[in-house]
């Protein structure tokens, strides 16, 4: 009998030098977040960097600060203490934290992270910072998992963990991870966090390809942010089972002090005992050759079972009443006149333009196929860089009805793409939020707005942004290229400028740094007016400080280099190709400060 309870011992759980209080378990989680709250303080004041600023910097600075702390606070938690020393717990969390930081890198590249020189640092000290979280207690794997994909195929990506800790134990790995099995608080420390982290990133990343234009959706900020947020979840819901399941620990061992001669009786003789009686003693018994959380899920699954259960209702019916504002009747009316559209991309713009119509559009996300049969225009809400997949998903027959909402210079794009008469809109109106009505961005230089629309289908989107109170010119085609040139002119100067001051709105920029900006505009208005010999009105800064006003909370930052300020840089590039002088030195300088060339 000493022996069989022996086997039992030993094959539950891990050994007793890999255990940790509730208690110390929230000390390791307040100092592990503190230094990591003392990487976000040096970056913001030591090097006025944050992760929407400097991402690669703060990256940097994250895990450089963290690596130490992390590594010494789960060493003396490693298993096994007497085979493995300190300092040899020390030297596989290095190798760990560089094979971690490679394979994190490999599956980020592989999920979807942007690969260019541009994206570069970002990525390694990324994949540095999720190896970091590794060897505290993460899965090496966890935030490439914020990449858009299956939870399913997110859990997969589990392949090792703290190597402070386990070392090389895969048989750990296995019943932790792949069986679900944690079993001690240190486990539970490793195991919960690990799957917040994952569920965290992974929700994290859903803002990346939506077409907000906020900066914190480049990569890998705001998977960064959702990593981290899930993993702080992951901590409190961990110490919350310990607190749980060490009542059950109690129980347990209480119930361990019965003989197992009379747990036999009580087995052979269960025949004797009432129905509910039974039932617990097969509880009990499966329960104990398990892990305190399938222990939990089990009885609570028997009580759910034997405990009759009636869920009634309310007849609230009567109470439920839709409010209408007799405003929307009038709406309803103005909106039948608008002709019905495919509207591609369900972001906030495509969502607005749709209610804007007469509920006969045909919504259409990313990817899918534009229909050959739907007559009328085809509005194309995406981001610049998804436009090669929306050409492809669109019939040839179908080009000549697309219309264009998207900022920047998109000519070099329509030429090579045989477009070059093709419909644009310049959408001077904010949408802060999805399913919230847009702001027209009238100023106090133009009250009658801004937004104007050109080509075949002009009079069809002006008809539908009027019917949702907003303004719409319908322009001649130099027209709408010079009012083209003077929002990028605009998006490219108050962007740069605000990045050479981190955390500066466009409002800041016109308030504060006003010379740089109006020096910025009137180089960039001139290198433009040369490139296509066109003549813009006077007061080009007055009105684009005004549109900046109005405007005033959004954030700056240079993104979208090849549809944005690239365009400029190859006016550089093209004249020093030539012999000439740069026609805008102020920008290439600028940029070049900013590390953006």
């Amino acid at each position: 009998m000493k022996e069989a309870k022996k086997k039992l011992d030993t094959s539950v759980g891990v050994s007793n030098d890999l255990s940790i209080s509730a208690l110390g378990a929230f000390f390791v989680y307040l100092i592990t977040g503190l230094f990591l709250a003392v990487g976000f303080w040096v970056a913001r004041n030591k090097f006025s960097v944050d992760l929407v600023s400097d991402p690669s910097l703060t990256l940097f600075l994250l895990w450089s600060i963290e690596f130490p702390v992390v590594v010494i606070i789960y060493s003396f938690l490693r298993k096994a203490p007497e085979k493995c020393s300190c300092f040899r717990a020390y030297g596989r969390s290095i190798l760990g934290l560089i094979c971690g930081a490679f394979l994190n890198a490999l599956g980020a590249i592989s999920l979807g992270a942007p690969i260019g020189m541009q994206y570069l640092p970002r990525t390694v000290h990324w994949s540095f910072l999720m190896s970091v979280f590794t060897v505290s207690c993460l899965s090496a794997a966890a935030a490439a998992a914020a990449f858009p994909m299956t939870l399913k195929e997110a859990m997969m990506l589990i392949l090792r963990i703290s190597t402070a800790v386990f070392g090389a134990s895969w048989t750990d790995w296995h019943r932790l991870f792949a069986s679900m099995k944690p079993s001690g608080n240190v486990e539970y420390m490793i195991f919960i966090p690990a799957y917040g982290t994952i569920i965290g990133g992974w929700f994290g990343a859903w803002p990346m390809p939506l077409d907000w234009e906020r900066p914190w959706q480049e990569w890998p900020i705001c998977v960064c942010y959702g990593a981290i947020g899930g993993y702080i979840v992951g901590q409190i819901v961990s110490l919350c089972a310990m607190f749980f399941f060490r009542k059950d620990k109690h129980l347990k061992s209480s119930k361990a002090e019965i003989s197992y001669q009379n747990i036999e009786w009580l087995i052979n003789h269960r025949s004797l005992r009432k129905p509910w009686e039974r039932e617990a003693d097969n509880i009990c018994q499966k329960s104990s050759l398990s892990s305190p959380m399938a222990n939990a899920s089990t009885t609570l699954f028997a009580l759910s079972s034997s405990i009759p259960t009636r869920l009634s209702l309310p007849r609230r019916s009567e109470s439920l009443k839709l409010v209408v504002p007799v405003a929307m009747a009038s709406s309803a009316s103005t909106a039948k006149k608008v002709a019905p559209a495919v509207i591609v991309g369900d972001g906030r713009v495509g969502r607005a333009l749709q209610e804007m119509g007469s509920g006969d559009d045909l919504l259409v996300k990313r990817g899918e196929p534009v229909p050959v049969d739907f007559e009328g225009p085809i509005f194309v809400c995406t981001r610049n860089d998804d436009l090669d997949a929306v050409l492809e998903a669109t019939p040839q027959s179908r080009w000549k009805d697309l219309v264009f909402f998207q900022n920047g210079m998109m000519e070099p794009w329509f030429e090579s793409k045989g477009l070059v008469d093709t419909d644009q809109v310049l959408a001077y109106f904010a949408v802060s939020k999805l399913g919230e009505p847009p702001v027209d961005g009238k100023t106090d230089t133009n009250p009658e707005g801004l937004t104007a629309a050109y080509g075949k289908w002009a009079s069809a989107v002006a008809a539908r942004l009027q019917s949702g109170g907003l303004s719409c010119k319908v322009l001649d085609k130099e027209s709408f290229q010079k009012q083209m040139l003077e929002k990028l002119i605009w998006i490219c100067a108050f962007m740069l400028v605000g990045a050479r001051h981190p955390g500066a709105s466009v409002g800041t920029v016109e308030n504060e740094y006003r010379d740089e900006v109006s020096r910025l505009i009137q180089e960039l208005a001139a290198a433009a007016s040369a490139e296509k010999g066109l003549t813009f009105e006077e007061d080009m800064v007055e009105r684009l400080c005004a549109y900046s006003r109005a405007v005033a909370h959004f954030p700056t930052a240079v993104k979208e280099f090849k549809w944005r300020n690239g365009w400029f840089y190859s006016l550089s590039e093209k004249a020093n190709a030539e012999g000439k002088p740069d026609p805008c030195p102020l920008h290439t300088e600028w940029l070049r400060e900013l590390k953006v060339i």
